[in-house]
Formats: C-alpha cells, structure tokens, sequence
C-alpha cells in the first residue's frame, strides 16, 4: 500500500491540519500529522489495528493504492473516460480550426 503518485500533499494548511489533493478525481480530504505521517511510511512498517482502518479508507477513496500498477489503471481509466468527452455535448473540430 502507498500513497498514490496523483495525490499532491498540502501541508500545515492550518495547525496540524494537512490535505490530500487527488489529481485524477479532484478530491481532497483534510488529514493530521498523525495520518500524513501514516501514509507516507506505508509499506515500510507494520500497522495497528486503527491505522490499518485509516488506511484502508484512505485506500477506497483512492488516495492510497495497493501498487503503482493500480495507480496506472486509475490514470488509464480516467483517461479512457475523457477522451469520451462530456455526455451531452457537440464538439466540431472543423468549426475550431477555422478560427
């Protein structure tokens, strides 16, 4: 388990208050020191009962991976779904090149 690579780090927004931006879904979640310091030591030491928990929801809302493989099928997915563009839209890209 670790960190996902398309999560960007906001520290110390205010006193031991960190964010977790995820790139991909435009999320964010409000964590401790406590939990920014779990994430990012993840792999390299066993967990509690509680920061296993922690992690493990971090985990389905895709802040924390299982491996960067995963991380690649989150990015191939999101890429897959915008290159369908917006459901319900037109786009001309005959009418943009005459610009």
């Amino acid at each position: 388990m670790q960190l996902s690579r398309f999560v960007t780090v906001y520290k110390d927004v205010a006193e031991d208050e960190h964010v977790l931006y995820d790139v991909i879904s435009t999320r964010y979640v409000g964590v401790s020191g406590d939990v920014l310091t779990l994430v990012r030591g993840l792999g390299s030491n066993a967990l509690s009962e509680e920061e296993a928990e922690v992690a493990a929801e971090l985990q389905q809302q895709d802040f924390v991976v299982a491996s960067r493989e995963v991380d690649d099928q989150r990015l191939r997915d999101y890429l897959e779904q915008a290159a369908k563009g917006i459901p319900g839209a037109m786009y001309n890209a005959d009418a943009y090149a005459r610009m």
